[in-house]
């Protein structure tokens, strides 16, 4: 097994070479102060072979991630939108549970991202509260997101609407 401290340095190391998202995902986990919450840098979402998605900073045991925008995000906000459902749906029949993403705007002041990153770390810290209240929250170490596991959902999602398609054009 895995030392927590290894592990934290692993997966927050993800994002080198991405200076803005290092900074903010460095700076919610830091903020968030929980123990027993794990985060995963840079979670791959698999969708098909050709199309593949990255959650900034994902917390698997309340389903939400962090997504760190950067200006080029503007210019491409239908596309973000179609990833954000795509890794939704993926998600949710994987976990049962909407997947519900967080974004931090990065260019916008240093001020504003502060605000950002602060409200994201309790709307995090109040969904785990919230899980802990009620019984249902999971510790971090026995959890593990297994990529090829989220393709064969994606997959057997994909061959039922199919199968109900051809069955509706029968009718």
């Amino acid at each position: 097994m895995i030392e927590k401290k290894e592990y934290l340095i692993r997966t927050l190391s993800r994002t080198k070479r991405k200076d803005y998202e290092n900074y903010v995902v460095n700076a919610v986990w830091n903020r968030l102060d929980m123990s027993d919450v794990k985060p995963v840098a840079q979670q791959l979402v698999i969708n098909s072979p050709s199309e593949r998605y990255f959650i900034d900073l994902y917390f698997p045991q309340i389903a939400i991630g962090v997504e760190c925008d950067e200006g080029h995000h503007k210019k491409q906000a239908s596309k973000d939108i179609d990833r954000e459902l795509t890794i939704t749906d993926i998600l949710r029949q994987l976990k049962g549970k909407d997947y519900r993403a967080i974004h931090v705007d990065i260019s916008k002041s240093y001020e504003e991202v502060e605000q950002s990153i602060n409200s994201c770390v309790t709307d995090i810290a109040n969904q785990v509260r919230q899980l802990r209240d009620d019984g249902s929250f999971i510790l971090g170490p026995a959890l593990r997101e297994i990529p090829m596991l989220i393709l064969r959902v994606r997959q057997r999602f994909e061959l039922m609407m199919i199968l109900v398609f051809e069955q509706l054009q029968r009718r």
